[in-house]
């Protein structure tokens, strides 16, 4: 006679994300995770869910999986500047379930979301006197450096060629968050 190996228990993971991308911080990502009962065997609960970026949520019921059965658990992540300034996030789980007794684990399955990057600077500079009438006359500038973009810029500077060495807050060349500034002064002798 001939004994085959007995069929095994088998926990299934299918894990999506919606959406794929994200822009902003703040944005949430929705994911998905689908059990599924591949094996031979009813599978116990509960019915659990790790992701090493989010706590996942699980229903309570079924209690038991019967082969071909699925549940749908579900978590939700909030997008961060680091996100964003990653360029990705990807996150991975894996489902956990019990035949009787024994603990078994599904496959892992990772997501990988996608930044839309956007880096901007906008420069806005000003001059304090309207007009001068003689030679030495001070104009007093000010130049203002804004990240308009969605993700940190480092050495920023701000640079004029018709003034000397810039007194700048803070001290350029700077790193700039989104809508962070930098803020620059000097003044010119008219001649």
């Amino acid at each position: 006679n001939y004994y085959g190996a007995a069929p095994a228990a088998v926990l299934a993971l299918v894990k999506t994300a919606s959406p794929t991308t994200y822009g902003s911080v703040g944005d949430v990502i929705v994911y998905s995770y689908a059990l599924t009962n591949s094996g031979a065997f009813p599978l116990d609960g509960p019915f659990t869910v790790t992701d090493d970026k989010v706590a996942v949520t699980c229903p309570d019921t079924p209690v038991t999986l019967a082969p071909e059965e699925s549940i749908v658990c579900t978590a939700s992540y909030i997008i961060t500047l680091d996100d964003l300034n990653a360029g990705s996030v990807t996150n991975t789980a894996q489902g956990q379930a019990l035949f009787g007794t024994t603990p078994v684990a599904s496959n892992q399955d990772s997501e990988t979301g996608t930044a839309s990057q956007t880096p901007a600077l906008t420069l806005d500079k000003s001059v304090a006197e309207s007009s001068y009438d003689s030679v030495g006359d001070l104009l007093h500038y000010t130049l203002v450096v804004t990240n308009d973009g969605n993700v940190t810029l480092s050495n920023v500077s701000i640079a004029d060629p018709m003034l000397g060495p810039l007194s700048c807050v803070p001290a350029q060349p700077a790193t700039l968050d989104p809508g962070a500034t930098l803020s620059c002064t000097d003044s010119y002798a008219v001649t």
